[in-house]
Formats: C-alpha cells, structure tokens, sequence
C-alpha cells in the first residue's frame, strides 16, 4: 500500500514520498510535526492546516511530491517500526494503593547512554506512574526532533487507553462508559500536551521476557524508588 509523510512543521514543510525524506525535514527540528497517511489527499490537508506563506498566505507544502513508497507493515503487535524511533517506558510503584506508596518512572531510548529515572510527582500509583513515563518519553522525543515514535510498554492499560478509549473519553466529558469519571483525566491530559506534536504506535510488549528496551526501562524506574529510599 501507498503511504505518503506530510512534514506540517520542519525545515521545509511538504508532502514526502518516503521516510528518509520526511526524517532530513524534521529530525532535530524542535516541535516539528510529521504524520503518514494512505492518501495523498489526506497527506495535503494535514500540511494546509500547519503554516502558510507570509507572502501568498497559502499553505506551504510541494504538490510534486507524491511518488509511491513500499508499505512498511507498522502496527501495534510486537514487532518494533524500523522506521520509527524506538522508545520503551515502565512506570513502578512499591507500596501500590497504600499512604506510603513511592513511585518512579524509566525511559530508554535508541542511544543507551540516553535514559530517563524519576521519581514519580502528584498522586503515587502504577497507572500514574506508567502515564508519566510515557509523557516524559514524548516530551524528550518531541524536544529532540523526533516526530514518528513507538512506544513500547508492558502497560496494557496505556496501549488501550490511548488507541482505544480516550478519543470516547472526550467525546463523553471525560466519563467512563458507566458514566464514572476518568480517574486519571489530569494525567492523560498532561500527556496529550505533548502526543499532539507526534504521530505514536502504542505497542503493548510482554514483562519480564528479555526484552532489552523493556528490562532497562524496569530497572530504571526501581532505581528512581530507590534513591528516593535511600534519601530519606
């Protein structure tokens, strides 16, 4: 199938015909922004409603680019995006649901000498601290240049929640299917501050099966707890 890379926000804003391309617009770009799409149409309006010549007031973007590119087969099963800039969070929190719970989140990126451990802020639960982990995650990625992400976590409620429910959570004021508000409406909302700027698969990996990316992530957020331990 045919997929097209819109460049809304990058050095020059534009329909791509492959990866490489919208990568050299947008890698290292602050706030840039960068979406697929299976139509080419889809691709042009996405660029139209990003920024517009000041001389002409038109959208800027080149209609010549719009030559096929080989279908890379990205989706949310375990097998990672080659084209993607692969991120693995964990969110952990020793003491879940009782006055003295201590949380802490870890972030691994593509460069292991890049990583995120930090205790986790507000209110200390597993959920809160797997939202945050994913919000630093896109923040630093977005801050980075990096526009198309994979988020790998073994939360399955993040990976549900943000490819399943929360577009019915808006919709509904926030309110759960059974009319109960969404317990952790401030801290989704605190990560779609920073989702927007990227286009994200969610995957869901397994815990505790050797998997790299996932086994630092783990450890990086015990060693948030810990030093939080030993501090106090």
């Amino acid at each position: 199938m045919v997929k097209y890379y819109a460049v809304r926000i990058g050095r020059q804003p534009g329909v791509y015909n492959n990866w490489s391309e919208a990568w050299t617009q947008t890698h290292r770009y602050p706030y840039n922004q960068c979406k697929r799409f299976n139509t080419y149409e889809e691709a042009v309006d996405y660029v139209n409603g990003g920024p517009r010549s000041p001389a002409t007031g038109e959208a800027v973007y080149d209609r010549n680019y719009w030559r096929p590119v080989p279908d890379m087969g990205c989706g949310n099963s375990y097998e990672t995006c080659p084209e993607r800039f692969q991120i693995y969070t964990d969110g952990a929190c020793r003491g879940n649901g009782t006055a003295s719970a201590i949380g802490g989140i870890g972030v691994h990126f593509p460069d292991w000498r890049d990583y995120i451990s930090e205790p986790l802020p507000g209110r200390q639960t597993n959920i809160c601290a797997d939202i945050y982990a994913a919000k630093l995650a896109v923040k630093t990625a977005v801050k980075l240049g990096e526009c198309l992400l994979e988020i790998n976590t073994d939360s399955e409620f993040l990976v549900n929640s943000m490819t399943k429910w929360i577009g019915k959570w808006q919709q509904n004021g926030w309110k759960c299917i059974d009319d109960r508000p969404v317990k952790n409406k401030k801290d989704f909302l605190a990560l779609l501050e920073w989702t927007q700027y990227a286009d994200i698969v969610w995957t869901k990996v397994a815990a505790h099966s050797g998997i790299a990316g996932n086994e630092r992530a783990d450890r990086l957020a015990h060693w948030a707890i810990e030093d939080q331990l030993r501090r106090h």
